[in-house]
């Protein structure tokens, strides 16, 4: 993990309480992961549980995914599995642009973290 944070790591650590371990991807996607699973580490649960989750394909119910607004600096896309989500920054993204543009955004870099699972930033759970 050789890249330095991101400028929205923060307001991710407010959003996620440290009671679970999660996993930040290159391109922003975030694994919650999932307590008791194996004795793995973090990465590797989170990249199983991104893999898993990018094989659902946008049109489906489970492939559409809901955007929200986040703490003035971007925007979370949900996807099928309630504890994988990608952020989308402010800056990527042009002033005004809908819904369905940040969630192509948003989904776009899901499928990019899922090929190549490369996690820049792992908090654990207390």
């Amino acid at each position: 993990m050789d890249l330095p944070p991101p400028p929205y790591l923060h307001p991710l650590r407010r959003l996620l309480s440290n009671e679970r371990a999660w996993a930040l991807f290159e391109h922003g996607t975030v694994v919650v992961v999932p307590d008791g699973e194996g004795g793995s580490d973090v990465a590797d649960r989170a990249r199983l549980a991104l893999r898993h989750d990018a094989a659902q394909r946008a049109g489906s119910a489970a492939g559409d995914p809901a955007v929200e607004r986040f703490a003035d600096t971007g925007w979370i896309v949900s996807s099928s599995d309630p504890n994988v989500f990608t952020f989308v920054p402010d800056e990527t993204l042009s002033e005004g642009v809908t819904d369905v543009v940040v969630g192509t955004v948003g989904r776009a870099a899901h499928e990019a973290d899922a090929s190549g699972g490369r996690v820049v930033h792992i908090e654990s759970a207390l």
